[in-house]
């Protein structure tokens, strides 16, 4: 998501109404944010690491391509 305002907005509003799990997807900066916000709630964060580079992609073993292969 573009709009850190819109993010924001919409962490609130998940965790105001209990969910159960928000699936955040970025890259570190933006995961890191999401689980900042969401921690302390009863909300779960699942992780999609989205940019090529990020040291949590390459933690998880998540591939950077949809065919397991750097483009």
């Amino acid at each position: 998501m573009e709009d850190p305002t819109r993010a924001e907005a919409l962490l609130r509003t998940e965790v105001a109404r209990g969910a159960p799990l928000v699936v955040g997807g970025g890259g570190d900066g933006t995961l890191s944010h999401a689980a900042g916000r969401l921690a302390g709630t009863n909300t779960a964060l699942g992780v999609l690491p989205r940019a090529p580079a990020t040291p949590l992609r390459a933690a998880s073993g998540c591939p950077s391509t949809s065919r397991g292969r750097r483009a």
